[in-house]
C-alpha cells in the first residue's frame, strides 16, 4: 500500500508561526503576570523584566516552531491527518515543557511561575489561544 502524502509546513508559513506565537505568547504572559504577580514572575538579578519577558518567549515561540515537524512526522507515521484535538493536545504538551524548562533556567531567561499548576493554566490558555491565531493568521480557510 503506498504511503499517503500529507501537507507540510512552507518557509513562509513557518516565518509567519514563529512571529504569531511570538505575539501571542507576550500578550498572554504579559496579562497572566498582571493578573497574578506573585504566580508569574519576570526578571531576575541581571536580567530585567522586559527583557525577561520577551527572551523567554522567543525561546517558546522557537520550541513551538520545532514542533511542528515532529507533529507532521507523526502524521506520516500513523498515516492519517491529526485532528484539531490531537494538534491541541500536543501543543498542549510542548507550551508546558517549554515553559517548565524555560523557567528551571530563571537566572538566564527571567521567568518564574510559582507551581506546577500555574505553568499548566499558562499552557493552557496559550494552547487556546494560539491555536485561535494559527488558524486565523497562519491557515486561514481558503473559502
Amino acid at each position: 500500500m503506498p504511503k499517503k502524502s500529507f501537507q507540510t509546513t512552507t518557509s513562509s508559513q513557518m516565518s509567519q508561526l514563529f512571529f504569531v506565537c511570538f505575539s501571542v505568547n507576550i500578550l498572554v504572559l504579559y496579562f497572566s503576570n498582571l493578573l497574578a504577580p506573585n504566580f508569574v514572575v519576570f526578571g531576575a538579578q541581571f536580567v530585567p523584566a522586559t527583557w525577561a519577558l520577551f527572551l523567554s518567549m522567543a525561546v517558546l515561540s522557537l520550541i513551538n516552531l520545532l514542533a511542528v515537524p515532529i507533529f507532521e512526522v507523526i502524521q506520516e507515521e500513523k498515516q492519517k491527518e491529526l485532528s484539531p484535538k490531537e494538534w491541541m493536545i500536543g501543543y498542549f504538551i510542548v507550551n508546558f515543557t517549554g515553559l517548565w524548562l524555560i523557567s528551571r533556567f530563571a537566572e538566564q531567561f527571567g521567568l518564574g511561575f510559582s507551581s506546577w499548576v500555574v505553568v499548566a493554566l499558562v499552557a493552557l490558555v496559550l494552547d487556546f489561544v494560539q491555536g485561535f491565531a494559527i488558524m486565523k493568521f497562519v491557515y486561514p480557510k481558503n473559502n
